[in-house]
Parts: C-alpha cells; sequence; structure tokens
C-alpha cells in the first residue's frame, strides 16, 4: 500500500475498500514528506496492525521532528480530519530491487524537486512507473511548492528516458502515461520562468492560471504560490 490518504475519513475508506479485496497487506509506504500523503497513516496503522510503515532513509526522521508541529499548525484548517499525532515508520524502505509476493519492485530516491525527499518505484513486469508527486496529469496543474525547478525537470528527464514504462502513477489524479511527463516538464519550465520574473504569489498564481487555463485545480496554484513565497510554510516544510 502507497501513501494514507490526507484526511482521516478518506483513509477509513480506503482501508475498507482494501479489506474488501482479501488480501494480506505486506506493508505500508509513504512515498514523501507532505502532509496529504502522510496524514491518514494513522488509520492504516490501526487498521492493518501487521503491515510496517516503511519510508526512504530520512523520512521518519522528518515526520518525528517536524509531524507534530506540521499538525499542530493546520489544526485550525482541518479540525479533527487530521490525526493528533502524526504517525511513526517503522521500517526504512531498502533503496534498489526488491520482490513483494513475487512483484518485482525498484525504489529510487530523488530530492529536492516537488518534495525535499521523494520515491519513485518502478514495476518493471507491469510497465509501470509510480512518480507520486514528480508527475502531474497532463490535464492538471502542477504542485511547485519549492524552486527546485532545474533538478526537478532533470529527474524527469532521467525517467523519460526509461525504456518500457507505458503506465505512469502520479500521487494526484487519474493513471496516465508518458505524455504525464512531457506535460510536467513543460509546466515546470514556464513555472521557473513565470518565478524569475516575479517576486508576488498572487501575480504567480494569476499568470500561470492565464498560461494554463485549461488544467484543471487552478486552486492548486495558488496553494503552490503561498508555499512557493513562503507566505505558508507549515503545510510542507522542506526549508527546515
Amino acid at each position: 500500500m502507497f501513501d494514507g490518504q490526507f484526511f482521516l475519513p478518506y483513509a477509513e475508506a480506503a482501508a475498507t475498500y482494501i479489506e474488501s479485496l482479501a488480501k494480506p497487506v505486506d506493508s505500508i509506504v509513504l512515498s514523501h514528506i507532505h502532509l496529504d500523503h502522510w496524514s491518514g497513516l494513522p488509520v492504516l496503522a490501526r487498521r492493518f496492525p501487521d503491515a510496517p510503515i516503511c519510508g526512504l532513509a530520512g523520512v521518519g526522521d522528518y515526520l518525528r521532528d517536524n509531524g507534530q508541529r506540521i499538525l499542530d499548525a493546520r489544526r485550525s484548517a482541518f479540525g479533527d480530519k487530521i490525526p493528533s499525532r502524526p504517525p511513526v515508520l517503522t521500517t526504512i524502505l531498502p533503496e534498489g530491487e526488491v520482490s513483494i509476493d513475487g512483484v518485482r519492485f525498484e525504489f529510487k530516491r530523488f530530492t529536492d524537486a516537488e518534495s525535499a525527499l521523494q520515491l519513485v518505484a518502478l514495476m518493471p513486469d507491469q510497465q509501470t512507473l509510480l512518480g507520486f508527486d514528480l508527475v502531474f496529469g497532463p490535464n492538471d496543474h502542477v504542485f511547485t511548492v519549492t524552486a527546485n525547478f532545474e533538478n526537478w525537470i532533470a529527474i524527469l528527464e532521467g525517467l523519460l528516458s526509461l525504456p518500457g514504462y507505458s503506465r505512469i502513477l502520479s500521487g494526484h489524479g487519474d493513471p496516465t502515461d508518458h505524455l504525464a511527463i512531457d506535460a510536467t516538464i513543460a509546466y515546470l519550465q514556464k513555472a521557473k520562468e513565470v518565478h524569475d520574473a516575479t517576486s508576488d504569489p498572487m501575480e504567480y498564481a494569476s499568470r500561470m492560471k492565464a498560461i494554463f487555463h485549461n488544467r484543471q485545480n487552478p486552486g492548486w496554484v495558488d496553494i503552490s504560490a503561498s508555499l512557493l513565497y513562503e507566505v505558508v510554510d507549515a503545510y510542507v516544510t522542506d526549508r527546515s
């Protein structure tokens, strides 16, 4: 199982669906350090107590050092939809090739892109790449919460060069294909250009919405701008 949902009721619904599959849960993997991916993990830990919660080296330390502060800061906005305490990661996810119930995975670690620390999971036999928040669908705006545009683009270009991956799973939205990587790169190139040209978050958001007026979820751009320009620093604290 990858990631834990944002709000607790959604995590409960996800757990109920997973239980309906009548398949064992080997482990719960957190892809990166952003709140909307780990807030629901306490529910999954309770519903699947035998499954260790895993993350790349450094993810567990980050939640231990920053998780409570983030939850406390967001309590006024989200109330009881988020947990009172952050989850505790119990296992470090190994990088490289791993077999889970006969299925081959390859876990890759990247830094300083959409998040300070980010997992990519490859499933070569299924031709599937789990890009999480490194990749957004061609019809969606992209969360640009840090100014690591060039490094993020370089990472995506590397993923694009991997042969044989016809299905891309992102952290937000429906399954897609390699065109999502192309679209994310194009978005980031323009985001860097706009960010370099302005120091105002409202102007950044307005210009990005105008440039990509056909993309869905324009509200994401407002969230991105508030974080990118450090108007808000509690939702994600890559800079701490």
